[in-house]
């Protein structure tokens, strides 16, 4: 892991922290695994490192700052799944699936994550003020 975390084989190092993650049962390790996978773009990477880390409770990480906060357009439709509004056509599937790596999670933890997104946004808002 060492070496891995010193190279710049981010692939490597977030497959690496997914299996250890997962069979040391450490949600921290799998927090840094989603993190390391989103970096890389390896879009089903991150997909295996959430299920893992919501399977033992753990809460993924919120995405980087250089996605910043959902638009309108984005919350709308998370709410429009979150409320089991079927997604019919290929570009709502799409900005949703958009939606929930911003997020950093999948429908499943949609609404947890869509409340913490808000509670953020309040947060953020009040210390701006």
């Amino acid at each position: 892991m060492e070496l891995l975390s010193a190279s710049p084989a981010g692939y490597e190092l977030a497959r690496a922290l997914t299996a250890l993650g997962t069979e040391s049962r450490d949600t921290e390790l799998l927090a840094r695994a989603v993190a390391m996978a989103r970096e890389c773009g390896a879009d089903g990477l991150v997909a295996r490192a959430t299920e893992a880390l919501l399977r033992l409770g753990g809460a993924p990480p919120r995405g980087s700052d250089w996605q910043g906060a959902l638009t309108e357009e984005e919350r709308r439709l998370a709410e429009r799944a979150r409320d089991g509004d079927p997604m019919r056509t290929e570009p709502e599937r799409s900005l949703l699936s958009a939606v929930c790596r911003k997020l950093g999670t999948d429908l499943t933890g949609l609404a947890e994550a869509l409340n913490a997104s808000a509670a953020s946004a309040a947060s953020a808002a009040v210390s701006r003020a």
